[in-house]
């Protein structure tokens, strides 16, 4: 009785200390930097739905669309709106709001939605950089933070003084489903509906 006891508590203490697997979402573009940010992490979410919209040709547009300044900088609601003009559904922003803003998080990358954050990366409790989040595990988030061709671990926390990194929002994207999709489940209703009246 003893042995199986220790056995379990070993087993339990062992599988309770495992962190769970990482979430990443496979194929999603990476872009350097490139006249802003917020353009540059748009225009991989665009291409990640979009693969024949591609590179800085799509940079220059959407920079252009959300009416970047000369140094790349872009009010947030502009990448709302230009979004929506590529057949994307936008979700309005979500902002910190600790247990939620984490669980909507963690389910748009589960359904295979790369995520806009905004984020602090001099750490000094103001947002300053849009980035383009793309997995998760237990406490972190990867990201491609537009300085790098590699996507990056950051703590999955809050815009905070001394917190690099840190989410103050986030705009959760989707494409929109094909008019022939809904034509087509129109089409089987309306038949389901005649079928039925005989």
């Amino acid at each position: 009785m003893r042995k199986c006891l220790n056995a379990l508590i070993v087993a339990v203490s062992f599988c309770g200390s495992l962190n769970a697997a990482p979430i990443v979402i496979e194929g999603v573009p990476a872009y350097l930097w490139y006249k802003g940010c917020a353009p540059t992490s748009a225009a991989m979410l665009v291409s990640y739905w979009q693969p024949e919209r591609q590179g800085q040709p799509l940079i220059s547009e959407l920079a252009q669309r959300m009416l970047a300044t000369p140094s790349g900088g872009v009010q947030w609601y502009r990448i709302d709106d230009v979004l929506r003009t590529y057949d994307l559904a936008v979700t309005p922003i979500i902002w910190w709001q600790g247990d939620t803003f984490v669980t909507t998080y963690r389910g748009e990358i589960d359904a295979g939605h790369p995520v806009l954050l905004s984020v602090d990366v001099t750490a000094d409790g103001n947002e300053d950089h849009v980035i383009l989040g793309v997995g998760y595990d237990d406490a972190r988030y990867l990201a491609f933070n537009t300085y790098s061709m590699t996507a990056q671990w950051y703590d999955l926390k809050r815009v905070q003084s001394g917190v690099s990194y840190g989410v103050s929002r986030a705009m959760f994207v989707e494409p929109i489903p094909e008019p022939s999709v809904w034509a087509l489940f129109g089409t089987g209703l309306l038949l389901l509906g005649l079928r039925g009246k005989r």
